[in-house]
């Protein structure tokens, strides 16, 4: 008994820890660059990220893996995927269509969802908006407004979720 109560010890410590590894590589890819396209570029080649194979663009886009630009970081015996894009803010985006939108992602293994999402409410010092956590998958989402823009961070995970991913949307008009 007492080797089961360990072992359970062990492995919960080993997937917050993973869960916190996780974000702190989120961090340093999207957060820390503010979601800045170019930034995120620069950062990747600073710190050596490799380039995503055929296979790692196939789970972030499938069907569609040549339009994904991204890099793999390897860490601690685990790959996160990094992934970027551009786009417009649609007609649905009111006195924000047409803005540009910057978003940056970063996918790991599935990790523990109340580990990462506290880890992301500690980083913008603010609880989520929404955390919903239905049919074993997780959601929490956050935004940030300021003068230059808005900022959409999300978390997705959960039970019947095959990782997790956290993301940033910056919005600049």
């Amino acid at each position: 008994m007492r080797f089961v109560l360990a072992s359970l010890a062990v492995l919960t410590i080993s997937v917050g820890s993973a869960s916190a590894a996780a974000f702190d590589n989120y961090r340093a890819a999207c957060l820390d660059t503010g979601g800045d396209l170019g930034k995120v570029r620069a950062a990747a080649a600073a710190k050596g990220w490799g380039k995503l194979s055929d296979a790692d663009r196939e789970v972030l886009a499938p069907g569609n893996e040549r339009a994904v630009e991204g890099w793999a970081i390897s860490d601690g015996g685990a790959r996160y995927l990094v992934s970027i894009k551009a786009s417009s803010a649609g007609g649905g985006a009111g006195d924000m269509s047409g803005a540009g939108v910057a978003t940056c992602t970063l996918s790991a293994s599935k990790g523990d969802d109340a580990v990462a999402i506290k880890a992301y409410g500690d980083y913008l010092k603010r609880r989520p908006a929404g955390d919903e956590n239905a049919d074993g998958y997780r959601t929490a989402s956050w935004q940030v407004t300021d003068g230059a823009g808005l900022v959409m961070h999300y978390y997705f995970g959960g039970t019947a979720a095959t990782a997790s991913v956290f993301s940033l949307s910056v919005v600049k008009k």
